[in-house]
């Protein structure tokens, strides 16, 4: 799992360093920086999947997502440490402007293992100037001269264990469900993992159904959340899947409750189908690696219902670290102040820091809940 990331000149964030738990929940208002954070961490991800290139241009170039500075620009600079059994590493990386827009100024990665053994390199302005040990033995003299807009760390991955291992971590998923998407019949996929949109969801249903281990568990979350749900199912239509979701709360009293009707989710409300979709993320199997991200997943959902998408989240982070980020005091209710982390911007500038002392006492002390004090004086970040 990933224990801290510290970004400087990303977007609205200054200088911030953030630790990170199995569950982290950032909180702050509208326009603070939450999204920010959320994409240092979507933005890693990118360059070592896509590269640096694509990720920046994606992103609408790098002084787009360089905080802005009324004199000469700041360099970006974002690094993780990560933490898993038999090792753990430090990775970072600086990017700076150049003639061509910009340039990798540094990447360092440092890596040590539990039997003692470590491993680890430097590259400044496109030069090697320290070596990963195990993987120069492979590559030699190929790798000492560099892309300066490239990073490093994909390449060697494919070369070492430690590397790859490195990479696997700071991968991520990071969901954005659109209700329209989930609505539509969807076409058959073989990606093994939901997508970020959620455009697979019925595959991923159909998968749950075929294996049975899991979908009980999901249609008894999901009908805590919408009352009167019996089950989910997945049906061909045509070249497409069409998912449908059964009422036994339509039935009269003393009607057998196979006879209660099923319909499509095209019909349900975008409550049901954004909680359906979320449920089908957190209980995906066979991707237990990487940080899974939730921007306010309280959106269109009772506040009743957050009792349960928290005791799902924590199920699903005893095997896979979650970001999720909320205004709402009813979910941050539902979290341990040690699970917050306050999302503050003075003078344009995002600070990210743990709960004020004072406030931490209170919660702890069962005074308030963190929502009462959201709605009473606001959260306040630690100095």
């Amino acid at each position: 799992m990933i224990t801290k990331i510290w970004i400087r000149n990303f977007r609205s964030l200054g200088d911030v360093e953030i630790p990170l738990g199995r569950i982290t929940v950032l909180v702050g208002r509208n326009g603070a920086g939450k999204s920010n954070v959320v994409d240092a961490f979507r933005f890693v991800r990118d360059a070592l999947r896509i590269g640096l290139e694509d990720s920046i241009v994606n992103r609408k170039g790098i002084s787009a997502i360089r905080r802005w500075a009324p004199t000469r620009p700041f360099d970006i600079e974002i690094g993780l440490s990560i933490k898993r059994q038999g090792m753990s590493a430090d990775y970072s990386f600086k990017i700076s402007s150049s003639a061509t827009g910009y340039k990798v100024k540094s990447e360092t990665c440092d890596v040590t293992r539990a039997d003692g053994q470590n491993d680890g390199y430097t590259v400044k302005a496109g030069r090697l100037e320290r070596e990963p040990k195990r993987v120069m033995r492979h590559l030699g003299n190929q790798v000492r001269g560099l892309d300066s807009q490239s990073l490093m760390l994909s390449t060697l991955a494919i070369f070492s264990q430690d590397f790859q291992a490195v990479r696997r971590e700071l991968r991520g998923s990071f969901y954005s469900f659109f209700t329209n998407v989930l609505r539509e019949p969807q076409k058959p996929s073989d990606l093994r993992t939901l997508s970020e949109s959620g455009d697979n969801l019925a595959s991923m249903l159909r998968d749950f159904q075929r294996q049975g281990r899991w979908m009980p568990d999901m249609v008894a979350a999901l009908e805590r959340i919408t009352s009167g749900v019996k089950d989910i199912r997945v049906r061909d239509a045509g070249g497409f899947l069409v998912t449908e979701i059964q009422h036994m709360d339509l039935l009269d009293d003393g009607r057998d409750v196979d006879d209660a009707p099923w319909f499509e989710i095209a019909l349900e409300s975008d409550g049901t189908l954004r909680a359906l979709a979320m449920l089908a993320a957190l209980y995906q199997r066979g991707q237990d690696r990487g940080l899974m991200c939730f921007e306010e997943p309280e959106n269109a959902l009772h506040p009743g219902a957050l009792a349960v998408v928290r005791d799902v989240m924590i199920e699903t982070s005893l095997r896979r670290q979650l970001l999720v980020t909320s205004q709402s005091p009813d979910l941050i209710s539902q979290f341990s102040a040690e699970d917050l982390r306050v999302v503050e911007r003075t003078h344009g500038v995002t600070k990210v820091n743990l709960v004020d002392e004072a406030q931490r006492k209170l919660l702890n002390d069962d005074l308030f809940s963190a929502g009462d004090l959201l709605r009473v004086q606001d959260l306040r970040g630690k100095e």
